[in-house]
């Protein structure tokens, strides 16, 4: 028959194995949530960066349409002087 002290030494190498165990799901959980973090910042970065560009681009191509636009009612103004 097993004595109190064995039983007791076999369930402390037990919660030891969980302790283990549980240790380790924690730091993988831990490691995979950082990296989606730090991730997740970059790709934020990027896409705000490709947004800025985005709306230069299309003040730019306004701007050059409003110029047209002004160029040729000056041209109208011109014609209709003469």
């Amino acid at each position: 028959m097993e004595s109190a002290e064995e039983r007791k030494d076999i369930r402390h190498g037990n919660n030891s194995i969980y302790r283990f165990f549980l240790l380790s799901y924690i730091f993988i959980l831990l490691l995979a949530l950082s990296s989606g973090l730090v991730y997740g910042i970059k790709i934020q970065a990027q896409v705000r960066k490709e947004t800025q560009l985005s709306q230069q681009v299309l003040l730019s191509s306004l701007c050059s349409d409003i110029e047209t636009n002004l160029n040729y009612v000056q041209n109208l103004c011109d014609d209709l002087a003469f």
